[in-house]
């Protein structure tokens, strides 16, 4: 078996272990079909200079990380990719339920996940808590199957957050006197089908001046109008784009920036806090 990640996490002692850890699964909205309209269209050059361009993006910010914060030398999470697909994986070490974990876990997709977008490909995934095990060859775990599960559930381009998970998250907010300002309550959306997703555009913010939120806001507002304006004719996916549109235009007026807003007919979707 192979098991040669430099400072894998997942190797203790000299040996595989499965560890208690957050795992993210998450791919990548309408792959399949968009590669086939590609190569359809004969643009299958440029839309595979464009993936590739905005992938290794999202990943080297993931690298870099992985070699800024270790523990005694030791990788604090490990991530694979084959095509469209990212895993995540982050071993619980410290105290307190793995709130370190959390936060590092939570940053490191959410930042993926914003990039991605970004460069014009929405994601859609999974954040779940769980025994797992991760090496240059294999991935094994009842976390990873949960996540990969839940995916498929997940609808809209949101990384959701399993039960599990979430089970850790209410046990972490515990920690603060009040709920309501806890880091968790700020990196975290509940959708009105009660469903919990990392609120990506407002993770990390506090390290963003006004001036980068509002090019950041013109980036993914041009990115979902134009997917809007693509599947206009197409009800099942401009439902997506939709929800997408209703999201950001929820961020826009939480930082009191609506002039960056999407006018969207007849949009229902509703976000609240976790906490309110």
């Amino acid at each position: 078996m192979g098991a040669s990640f430099v400072n894998n996490p997942y190797i203790s002692d000299g040996k595989p272990k499965l560890q208690n850890s957050f795992c993210v699964f998450a791919d990548i909205l309408g792959y399949q079909e968009r590669t086939l309209e590609a190569y359809k269209n004969g643009k299958e050059a440029e839309f595979f200079d464009s993936l590739l361009l905005t992938i290794n993006e999202g990943v080297n910010q993931i690298q870099q990380d992985e070699q800024e914060v270790k523990d005694g030398g030791r990788r604090m999470w490990i991530h694979k990719t084959f095509s469209d697909n990212i895993i995540l994986g982050c071993p619980i070490y410290f105290p307190h339920l793995g709130e370190s974990e959390w936060w590092m876990t939570i940053s490191q997709i959410a930042q993926y996940q914003l990039t991605m977008v970004l460069g014009g490909f929405f994601i859609r995934g999974a954040l779940s808590f769980g025994p797992l095990y991760i090496d240059d060859e294999m991935i094994f775990g009842l976390s990873l199957i949960e996540a990969v599960d839940l995916e498929k559930k997940a609808k809209y381009p949101r990384i959701v957050i399993s039960s599990t998970a979430m089970d850790i998250v209410k046990e972490q907010m515990n920690f603060y006197a009040n709920h309501r300002e806890s880091p968790h309550n700020a990196e975290l959306l509940v959708g009105d089908d009660d469903q919990c997703f990392i609120d990506y555009l407002s993770v990390g913010e506090d390290e963003r001046t006004r001036a980068n939120d509002a090019l950041i806001l013109e980036r993914h507002k041009a990115v979902i109008v134009r997917n809007l304006n693509q599947y206009k004719n197409d009800d099942t996916v401009k439902d997506k784009y939709l929800w997408a549109a209703a999201y950001h235009n929820y961020y826009c007026k939480r930082i009191k920036q609506s002039e960056y807003g999407i006018k969207v007919v007849n949009s229902t979707y509703k976000f609240r806090r976790l906490i309110e």
